[in-house]
């Protein structure tokens, strides 16, 4: 009976041990399956955006410090929401949006979500906002000191990321100028009768930049911002080539639609997207080589730069030349009666 209770005991001792051998075996499994989940969730930036605001047109995760910021964008979003319906004749659906508190945070964020390579995200970083893209908006806290060029962002990024969804992503691609000069028209016109001034503000200080860069040989060509890799790289190489970029689209795009209209302007985005090189949809649209439409764009540039911009410095010019030469004739007058004179 001894040896029985004794094999007894031995026995349940060690299926004991197996049960605890198996269930150590389980959940060591288990965490070898999660723990890359969890190494990712704690990776993932958007998990420490814990504040949530919902709009009408986006749901908008945050930190808690940036809740101001947060109803600003969801009031920005709504008006251009909106505004984009109207003009659209449909209304886009909600969109999810995240604000970043630092540049790792962001670039981290927008490689998950959009699967942008390390240059993109830097670039996106450095400007501070993404374009609406797979119905996700991203963006930098620093936007919170952009005033109301943050109106522009948002509705001009918006209305970009309703045009991608319109016309696919071929214009961003391989006709960047186009779809970036668009989506600044559109934000233009939505937001004139909104801001007080930024009409003025909008055009002097685009056409400006423009002006400038043609004085200075430095407004790059349509070829030069057609690429959309290229359009990224610049903006890591040169704050001004970046800008000088986007002046180029924006004055392009102003030049085809006061000249030859809105409608012309949607065919060549239209040509675009079925496959048509833009140079060759130029030719289409509007009949003109591109050599002929940037000489065409770049002369008008000019005049606007002499005559609207800085006029009051052509004018001075022009006085001091006519001044100067009024006094070296009276100079050369007075030499020549000395020297008969004498």
């Amino acid at each position: 009976m001894v040896v029985s209770a004794s094999n007894h005991w031995l026995s349940w001792l060690v299926a004991a041990g197996l049960r605890c051998h198996c269930f150590a075996v389980l959940v060591g499994a288990m965490v070898a399956l999660c723990a890359p989940r969890l190494a990712r969730a704690s990776d993932d930036p958007v998990a420490a955006l814990v504040g949530r605001h919902e709009s009408a047109s986006a749901l908008i995760h945050y930190q808690p410090a940036d809740e101001a910021l947060a109803h600003r964008v969801g009031e920005i979003l709504d008006f251009a929401r909106e505004a984009v319906g109207a003009r659209y004749g449909q209304v886009p659906g909600k969109i999810r949006v995240y604000i970043y508190d630092s540049d790792a945070a962001m670039a981290t964020g927008v490689k998950h979500a959009l699967n942008y390579g390390d240059d993109a995200a830097t670039a996106v970083v450095h400007v501070g906002v993404t374009q609406v893209e797979n119905g996700t908006f991203h963006m930098h806290r620093r936007v919170a000191s952009w005033g109301d060029r943050l109106w522009h962002a948002g509705v001009d990024e918006y209305v970009q990321g309703v045009t991608a969804a319109t016309f696919g992503m071929a214009p961003a691609q391989s006709a960047t100028w186009l779809d970036e000069g668009l989506s600044s028209y559109l934000a233009y016109e939505t937001l004139k009768e909104r801001l007080p001034n930024y009409e003025t503000e909008f055009f002097q200080f685009t056409r400006k930049a423009a002006f400038k860069a043609l004085v200075l040989g430095r407004l790059p060509q349509l070829a030069e911002v057609s690429d959309r890799t290229r359009w990224f790289a610049s903006i890591k190489k040169s704050v001004d080539a970046w800008r000088n970029e986007y002046a180029k689209a924006d004055v392009s795009v102003f030049y085809i639609i006061d000249n030859y209209g809105l409608n012309t302007l949607l065919a060549l985005l239209g040509d675009v997207r079925d496959g048509l090189h833009y140079t060759a949809a130029i030719r289409r649209q509007l009949a003109l080589t591109p050599e002929e439409l940037e000489a065409d764009i770049h002369r008008s540039l000019f005049f606007i730069g002499i005559f609207e911009l800085y006029w009051r410095y052509v004018a001075a010019f022009i006085m001091v030349g006519v001044l100067g030469t009024v006094l070296l004739v009276r100079w050369r007058g007075r030499s020549s009666v000395s020297s008969v004179g004498k």
